[in-house]
């Protein structure tokens, strides 16, 4: 049995190793390039659903209002746009390029390639408790995840195969990595395990309770980046600071990146990390998008 580290990470300012840019901007529309909203009054707005990096650098927007997704180059300049079968609640793109999308009822999912969705959407048995907010695939494997937990699908011609148990997110290094609650509302922990067998313990604490805590990416240097969310109470409501925490194979506390809130609430999907390290994020504003990214020095 291999001894587990446990390391403690205060969420409080560090020396950040990052440069800001912003990659694209993109205005509110249906046109080639434009990415769709709906605004209602009484209702938040309604935008894009999540951004994804692809292995070769590609920069992928799920269009949620207009169905499709936005396949940018690493500079930003659009590709191509890929329609999808349904308004996406979530999507991914995996190490070989292929998307997967899940529909906003959380019941089905579309397997597309470069030039579309052409092969069979599957079925998810999901009695509508699970509060399910992203997909995941990593070398074949696909997975749906909630606010704490990742669920395996076993996707099968017209069906799919939801499995009970939770298990982690994989990482390029052979580890898997989960999320779990900790004692109190400040408190939460991410368990790096190899083979089954614990090696690593992180304590994240926050000064505010915390909201979401999720585990992002882990990349090919095995720095592993967590988002969370800390909330306080001002005079004005809710507050919420989000962060993306980056550590190191051993798991000490490296940068931490303080993320915007944007316009529309993208379910967290609004954050990727690419193989290189650096973290982008679609960033809603009310006069449009923008792609930023925090580039490694």
């Amino acid at each position: 049995m291999r001894g587990t580290s446990v390391i403690c990470a205060v969420l409080l300012p560090v020396m950040a190793g990052y440069v800001f840019e912003v990659v694209r901007e993109l205005d509110w529309g249906r046109g080639p390039g434009e990415v769709g909203l709906i605004e209602a009054e009484g209702q938040e707005p309604q935008g894009p659903g999540a951004v994804a990096v692809g292995p070769d650098y590609d920069i992928y927007i799920l269009d949620t209002v207009n169905r499709r997704v936005l396949r940018l180059d690493e500079d930003g300049k659009l590709r191509r746009s890929i329609p999808l079968p349904f308004p996406a609640l979530s999507f991914c793109v995996d190490e070989g390029g292929k998307l997967y999308a899940l529909d906003p009822d959380r019941r089905l999912v579309a397997v597309c390639g470069q030039d579309g969705c052409r092969e069979l959407s599957y079925t998810l048995p999901v009695d509508g408790t699970l509060p399910v907010t992203r997909i995941l695939a990593y070398e074949g494997q696909v997975w749906l995840g909630t606010y704490r937990d990742v669920y395996p699908v076993q996707l099968l011609p017209k069906a799919a195969k939801l499995a009970r148990g939770t298990e982690g997110i994989p990482g390029p290094s052979g580890r898997f990595y989960r999320v779990t609650p900790g004692e109190d509302e400040h408190t939460a922990y991410v368990e790096a395990s190899e083979d089954g067998s614990p090696v690593l313990r992180l304590v994240v604490r926050s000064e505010e309770p915390l909201g979401t805590v999720e585990f992002l990416k882990e990349d090919e240097g095995g720095n592993m980046y967590i988002y969370s969310e800390g909330m306080r109470i001002t005079g004005a409501g809710i507050e919420v600071r989000r962060h993306v925490l980056r550590y190191g194979p051993y798991g000490e506390l490296l940068d931490r990146i303080d993320i915007p809130v944007g316009y529309t609430y993208c379910y967290g999907g609004d954050l990727d990390v690419d193989r290189k390290g650096n973290v982008y994020q679609l960033l809603t504003l009310k006069e449009g998008v923008r792609v930023v990214r925090w580039r490694l020095r």
